[in-house]
C-alpha cells in the first residue's frame, strides 16, 4: 500500500486516531534511525586513528603555552 492510497483514509480519522498514527510513525522513524545509526557507529569508530601521531599527547601545560602564543599571534597582530 501507498502512502497515497492512505491519505484519504487518515484525512476521514478523529484527532484522537490521527494523534496516536502520528506518535507511531513518530517511533517508527526514531527506531530507524537508532537503528542505523548503530550499524554505522562502527565505521566513524575505524576512522578515529586517522590523525594519530607517534609523538605523545601534549601537557596541559605545553596546550597552555600554545594557546597563549595563538592568542598574541590573533590579538596582537
Amino acid at each position: 500500500m501507498q502512502a497515497q492510497d492512505l491519505l484519504p483514509q487518515v484525512q476521514k480519522l478523529p484527532l484522537a486516531e490521527k494523534l496516536a498514527l502520528l506518535n507511531f510513525l513518530v517511533q517508527t522513524i526514531q527506531r530507524t534511525v537508532l537503528s542505523n545509526a548503530q550499524t554505522e557507529r562502527p565505521k566513524a569508530v575505524s576512522l578515529m586513528g586517522l590523525a594519530k601521531t607517534e609523538e605523545p599527547a601534549p601537557s596541559d601545560s605545553e596546550v597552555q603555552t600554545m594557546l597563549a602564543e595563538r592568542r598574541v599571534e590573533k590579538y596582537m597582530s
